[in-house]
Formats: C-alpha cells, structure tokens, sequence
C-alpha cells in the first residue's frame, strides 16, 4: 500500500492507526448506515430473565412466522410445553401453549382475562426496553439460541425488533 501512495511504509505504518480509527469511529457513524432490520423473538420469564433470543429473520418477517421456526416453537409444537405458556399478542394463533388476548371481549371474564394477559405480557416490554438501553452495538449473526434444550417452563414471549445482543435459554 505504501507504494501506491507515495508513503514510506515506516510512515504508512505510524499513521494507519489513526486512519482506521478515523474511518471506524468517526465518518462511518456520519456516513454509514446499515439498510437491514431483523425481528427478534424474546422469551422471559417473571423476574425478567432472559430464557430463549432467536434473532436470524429479516425485519419484514412475521412474528408468528418466528415462533413457528425457531428451535422453542419446533418444540412446542411436538407437545413438549411441559406445565407452562407462552404469552403471545394478537399476532399470535392460540395455541394450547400459546396465550393471546381475545380480540373482541364481550364479557367481564374475558376483559379481565385481557387485563391479565397485558399486565403478565407487560414483563417482555419492560426487559425489551431495558435491553435497549443498555446495548449500543448492532449484533448482525443470525441466533437462534437454545442452550439446554429443556424449553421455558411459565414465559412470556414477544418478538421485538429490539434486541440486539443474544442470551441463553
């Protein structure tokens, strides 16, 4: 690279440093930016406990489309829920361990069900946000993370396009 700049490599060596430090943390945040997003599926448990993370799907995919291809929908769906639920918003299909709200409650049971149901969901938003604030940088591997393969016992899940750091189950 030297002779191609007209440097001495002893100078070219001094002054990359500098040059990449320059490119990386100055001009790329003015002038780089990153076209993609990617929706995140998040499972918690109540004391806001990070229990599964997949987050290798394109932001224009659907939540339910998530849920259903990741290693905890998979196993859900071939019966192993064990004594829990997922909690689930109305993007959801209900599924026999997947909660959602009704979507048109017509009787007190079924307001106080939905009064429940966002109170108990309310958990995920609360560590989505504080996962927001305390993560800068964008992590853009595709996760699926599943670390002992026993699935959530009582979780709440909602897929977010705002997790950008991985965590066990």
């Amino acid at each position: 690279m030297s002779d191609r700049s007209g440097m001495s490599q002893p100078s070219l060596s001094r002054i990359l440093p500098q040059v990449i430090e320059a490119i990386l943390h100055v001009l790329s945040r003015r002038y780089i930016s990153y076209p993609f997003t990617a929706d995140e599926q998040i499972i918690c448990d109540a004391r806001m406990q990070l229990l599964n993370v997949c987050s290798k799907w394109p932001g224009s995919t659907h939540d339910s489309f998530i849920l259903r291809h990741s290693r905890v929908g998979l196993r859900l769906e071939a019966g192993e829920s064990g004594d829990g639920w997922l909690l689930g918003d109305r993007g959801y299909p209900l599924k026999t361990w997947l909660l959602t709200p009704f979507a048109d409650p017509r009787t007190a049971e079924e307001l106080c069900y939905n009064l429940a149901h966002g109170r108990t969901r309310s958990v995920v938003e609360r560590t989505i946000g504080l996962l927001k604030g305390r993560t800068e940088a964008v992590n853009t591997r595709p996760v699926d993370v599943d670390a002992d393969g026993d699935g959530p016992s009582t979780t709440v899940a909602e897929p977010s396009p705002s997790l950008l750091a991985p965590a066990g189950l």
